[in-house]
């Protein structure tokens, strides 16, 4: 999966961000990815819209998104079947 926080977000270079595991690193669900400062991003003129990619999709069974409401940390995003 491919987690983007934030359009445009690469022009704080690193400001609002802790990113908590290292590139292809295997996660667990609950694992935490990394803590951000939404109200910085914000102050800073961008959007916090985060965009989440399953990028193997072709190889698994089946991805279903949960759509149709906001999210908070611990929320189900997607229904995997490897």
């Amino acid at each position: 999966m491919l987690v983007h926080i934030g359009i445009d977000t690469v022009q704080l270079q690193g400001k609002c961000f802790e990113v908590a595991v290292k590139k292809n690193q295997r996660v667990e669900i609950g694992d935490l990815l990394a803590t951000v400062n939404f109200e910085g991003v914000r102050d800073a003129g961008y959007d916090p819209t985060t965009v989440v990619v399953v990028i193997n999709s072709k190889t698994l069974l089946s991805v279903t998104p949960k759509t149709g409401s906001d999210v908070v940390s611990g929320d189900l995003i997607v229904d995997v079947t490897p």
